[in-house]
């Protein structure tokens, strides 16, 4: 009797794992954060890849880095050679504290590459979902400049050419003259605030002196 009370015993333990283990599993997958997106590869394009669809993989990429607030991820894809990343990764850990911006990549175009050197023309806009009033919503027309180092594609420095500031509803966009090349990440003005009006990974070198 006491053989068969332990057989009963072991077979209402296997059929409470096999319906409670499936539930806590689905239920510890509904309470995990959304996960970040993949990393591309920064190798080079693939076989039969074209070159402008590979650079264009490549500035999505750090877009969607943005939008997982994956600071690793992001920098990961910065050439390394740019300056002052510990000042700039500072400044992008406040910008995710305090604001929530949409970028969109409107339109990509590579211009040249060569085995060191790509620069490609796009067009993206930005739209403040959270944040300070002051993060006006924009579109930017700019080079940006992608370089092969130690075996990896990185982003290396954006040249801004222009940028229309996006009033709210159907107001009419006006013009902002365009500034001097900035270095990659993240965006910060001449006064010292923190911007996001720009790449997330990009603006400017100078206003950190």
């Amino acid at each position: 009797m006491a053989r068969v009370n332990r057989l009963m015993s072991r077979l209402y333990w296997m059929m409470l794992g096999v319906v409670v283990l499936p539930v806590w599993l689905a239920a510890q997958q509904a309470d995990s954060p959304p996960p970040t997106p993949p990393p591309v590869s920064t190798s080079g394009p693939a076989a039969g890849q074209e070159p402008e669809d590979y650079f264009r993989s490549l500035l999505k990429a750090e877009l969607e880095a943005y939008h997982a607030e994956n600071m690793e991820q992001l920098f990961a894809m910065i050439d390394p050679r740019v300056e002052k990343m510990d000042q700039r990764r500072m400044i992008l850990n406040r910008v995710f504290e305090l604001t929530d911006i949409d970028y969109s990549l409107d339109h990509f175009t590579l211009l040249y590459h060569d085995a060191e050197l790509a620069i490609a023309r796009y067009q993206q806009t930005m739209r403040r979902v959270n944040g300070p009033p002051t993060m006006t919503d924009n579109q930017l027309n700019a080079l940006m400049i992608f370089r092969f180092h130690e075996g990896q594609w990185r982003i290396f420095e954006q040249v801004k050419l222009e940028m229309q500031i996006l009033e709210p509803l159907a107001t009419q966009p006006t013009s902002a003259p365009a500034s001097q090349p900035t270095a990659t990440p993240p965006a910060n003005d001449s006064s010292g605030e923190e911007t996001a009006t720009e790449s997330p990974t990009t603006q400017p070198a100078a206003a950190a002196d």
